[in-house]
């Protein structure tokens, strides 16, 4: 039986090795001694950016001489192919891509020589970008530079389309964000107890980033610590809400209760004290949210929860102070009232009329 020489290279054109390979589907007619793909191409390993090459014999008088190639990759990828080796010679054109992870292209070379290329498809070549911008992201973890971690993480999720890689890339986010979210915690909590000048609306402004943070945070994957860390920055924004709500309603009662003072008109004084005492109702609110945050264990809580409670010991004095005004206003009213009355039994008019109404009877 006479032989054609032929050559069989692989290559591996991908950014993975191959770890394995192996052939079947082979017709032991259609070749000739040991050089065919099933002795010479079976669990060979060909690194990455690197190829294998094999002397194939093929029988003269064989119409085909096809075989199945199956490449598992490290990173559990697997093609499978089939082809005709007498396509190195120029006859039998026929590929079948059966099981398919990249992309695979042949050509016959000079020397009938086969060359199988594979390489990657643009997809995989996007979740390889997201792959090293995700190391890009843990560097900058390593540096705590939080925020350009998650820059680097958020751009990586546009690029991944591998399960392994997005699960990987979401994890990797949510712990940027808690550390953020940490980070800006901590610092709206340094603003507010700054005793050099009023900082609580740049505090503010980090309480929300540290909710915003711990809220994607939680999004991307649960964890106890998370789910306190986003409860304890809640309590604060919203104790923080009520105090301020409160602290301009008794704003608003000190002006009407000194317009009152000017006026002495009694019902301004009630205007006041129904004012005073929904801010009352407001501190009470904000004292019960930073009592909660005390119990979950944040001390940060006791400043708040006190400063609340001298806020509400005032108001209370206050609202106190006026009840002494009505108490006061209603019994000067009784007394005036005593006195009109006795004024018109003295009056000596009263009496003529009286007695002029008795003696007609």
């Amino acid at each position: 039986m006479g032989s054609i020489h032929t050559r069989l290279r692989i290559v591996n054109n991908t950014n993975t090795d191959i770890i394995n390979t192996s052939v079947s589907g082979i017709d032991n007619y259609d070749w000739d001694g040991g050089s065919r793909p099933d002795h010479n191409f079976n669990g060979v390993f060909i690194r990455s950016k690197c190829s294998e090459e094999r002397r194939e014999e093929v029988n003269r008088n064989a119409r085909h001489c096809p075989f199945t190639m199956t490449l598992n990759f490290r990173n559990g990828n697997v093609d499978t192919f089939r082809i005709h080796q007498k396509q190195a010679i120029g006859c039998c054109d026929g590929f079948k891509h059966i099981r398919k992870s990249h992309d695979i292209t042949y050509e016959r070379i000079e020397n009938n020589l086969l060359k199988i290329t594979i390489e990657n498809t643009e997809k995989q070549l996007q979740n390889e970008k997201a792959e090293r911008l995700k190391k890009e992201g843990e560097a900058a973890m390593k540096q705590k530079q939080y925020e350009a971690a998650t820059k680097k993480y958020d751009e990586a999720l546009r690029l991944a389309n591998e399960s392994q890689t997005i699960n990987s890339l979401k994890a990797d986010k949510a712990t940027a964000c808690y550390e953020q979210g940490k980070s800006s915690l901590q610092e709206g909590w340094d603003l507010e107890n700054d005793t050099t000048g009023d900082k609580s609306q740049e505090a503010e402004k980090q309480f929300s980033e540290a909710q915003s943070m711990f809220q994607q945070a939680e999004n991307l994957r649960h964890t106890l610590e998370q789910e306190k860390s986003l409860k304890i920055t809640n309590i604060k924004i919203d104790g923080n809400r009520l105090f301020n709500e409160a602290n301009e309603l008794e704003k608003e009662a000190f002006t009407l209760f000194q317009e009152a003072r000017e006026s002495k008109v009694f019902d301004d004084y009630t205007t006041s004290q129904n004012k005073y005492k929904e801010a009352l109702n407001k501190y009470e609110s904000a004292k019960e949210k930073f009592d909660e945050g005390m119990k979950m264990s944040d001390n940060k809580f006791e400043v708040c929860s006190e400063i609340t409670d001298e806020h509400i010991k005032e108001v209370t004095k206050v609202i106190d102070a006026i009840d002494r005004v009505e108490l006061n206003h209603n019994i000067n009213q009784v007394n005036v009232e005593e006195e009109q009355k006795e004024t018109e039994l003295e009056n000596p008019n009263i009496n003529s009329n009286f007695e002029k109404q008795i003696d007609m009877a």
